[in-house]
């Protein structure tokens, strides 16, 4: 039978895996989504901004960076959750072999790279992801105020 530090660790291991395909979904997403804006204003471009039809393209582009910002969200929700798991597992381990000093190692390591990155840390990946969906809706929104004028 395994000891607890095994156990523990094969659970640690899965929370790490699962927070890691939070974050990897987030760009083939974007992707997708960047792929029908681009396709959405090169129909703008070609049909002018004169004409009603173009309409369909701008209001789901409006749609597809809605869809970006709360995709994103909830990527970054799955993530924390994981990250939560793994983060008391972590803490279960160090109380368990604390010769090993997991939570000390952790500390120093964070403390080092918040000194080396004093502003750059406390921007969080997942906002800039939401603001630029945030900016491709508002793109479809400007648009769409273009074509009605």
């Amino acid at each position: 039978m395994a000891d607890k530090a095994d156990i523990l660790l094969q659970f640690w291991l899965e929370q790490r895996n699962q927070a890691r395909q939070a974050e990897a979904q987030q760009a083939p997403m974007t992707n997708i989504i960047l792929l029908v804006v681009a396709a959405t204003l090169g129909f703008a471009a070609t049909r002018g901004l004169d004409q009603r039809s173009t309409l369909l393209v701008s209001l789901p582009m409006v749609g597809m960076g809605i869809f970006g910002a709360v995709i994103s969200t909830k990527n970054y929700e799955r993530y924390a959750l994981h990250i939560t798991y793994a983060q008391r597992l972590r803490v279960q381990l160090d109380q368990l072999e604390p010769t090993v000093r997991i939570m000390d190692e952790w500390t120093a390591a964070r403390i080092e790279h918040h000194a080396r990155y004093p502003r750059l840390h406390k921007i969080r990946l997942h906002n800039l992801w939401v603001c630029f969906h945030a900016g491709i809706a508002a793109s479809g929104v400007a648009l769409t105020i273009l074509i009605l004028l």
